[in-house]
Formats: structure tokens, sequence, C-alpha cells
């Protein structure tokens, strides 16, 4: 099986995003998918578009930053990746163990957890701690959705050893009340 993996450590790649997302768009299909991030609106004022990248076979990238912080200076991000399938599907939870391989690789003092949610969602969460030879401290939670097309991956992210416990809390709850959707976009900049 051969699964492309993408890491968001900070010094490797790391992106962002926000709100309604509207696949139409970057995948060039007929139907309208979006992505809603359970936010009330004084938070979503916390939030600025920053980055938005289309990659090869109609993959994307789409990041948000506080109000203040930029692409290449942050603290903390959302992020909204979509990663479509080339050739053989994979589950949710097999790309998850791919990138769990992948990080302790790339960084072997990273601490990971893998929580299966459905057959088709996973919660992944990693950090990497202070001390960190290969990267800078980070703590980062997100969710896989596996689709027919490919993996939606949605992702919080902290420049932080160990995020606060109230705040992981609130971004455990928001991963989970996730939804792909048919509809359109409103969009948030």
């Amino acid at each position: 099986m051969k699964i492309w993996c993408f890491l968001t450590l900070s010094l490797l790649f790391s992106q962002v995003a926000y709100g309604d997302i509207n696949t139409k768009m970057l995948l060039g299909r007929s139907e309208e998918q979006k992505i809603v991030i359970p936010m009330d609106a004084k938070e979503q004022n916390n939030w600025v578009f920053s980055f938005y990248q289309l990659g090869p076979n109609h993959g994307s990238v789409y990041e948000w930053v506080p109000v203040g912080e930029s692409v290449d200076s942050w603290n903390k991000l959302i992020q909204i990746q979509f990663l479509p399938f080339s050739g053989e599907k994979f589950s949710a939870k097999d790309f998850a163990a791919v990138f769990q391989d992948k990080l302790k690789e790339a960084v072997p003092e990273a601490q990971s957890t893998i929580t299966p949610l459905s057959d088709d969602t996973v919660l992944f969460e990693w950090s990497v701690p202070d001390n960190s030879k290969q990267a800078s401290a980070q703590n980062e939670i997100f969710q896989l959705f596996s689709t027919p097309e490919g993996i939606y991956r949605v992702a919080y992210t902290e420049k932080v050893a160990t995020m606060n416990p109230d705040v992981k809390k609130a971004w455990v709850q928001r991963l989970a009340d996730i939804k792909l959707g048919q509809g359109q976009v409103q969009a948030i900049e």
C-alpha cells in the first residue's frame, strides 16, 4: 500500500484553515462539499485567512492564523487539508498509522496518540517536547475523515509542548462536531 503522508511540523510543512471550504472549485467536481468548524462569532473574528495551496490531483491546504500573526510567524493555526486518493484507497486509520510512523522517524522524541472515532474518522494528537533536537515545541490535534475521494485533515496547532487542557478539550469537541456537508461556502476573510 502506498500512502503519501504530510507532516505538519513547523520545520517540515505547516498550514492552516478555518471556516467553510468549497471543494467544488478545488476538486473540479460538480458537487459541492464543505467543512464547517463550529465556532462562535466572537472567536471567528480572532482568526484571519493566511494561506492556501492547491496541489497535484486536486489536493489542497487552507490555513488561518490569529489576528496579528502570519503564516510565516504564527503561534497558533487552523488547517484544513484534502489529500485525494491517487490509485489505491486507504482508511483514516491507515493514514494515521503511517503519519505516526513518519513522525517518529522525523522526531523520535515526539509523542502521539491515535483515537479511532468510527470506521472513517480518527482523532490524532501529537506533540514535540521543548528539548527536541529535531523540531521546535509543538502540539497538534487533528481529525481525519476518509471519503470515497480522499482524506480530509482538519487540525489545530499551537507552538507549545503541551496545550492548555481547557483549550485542548474545546478543540477536541470542535473537531468531533465537524461535519462534511453539501452546500455553498461562506468565505471568512
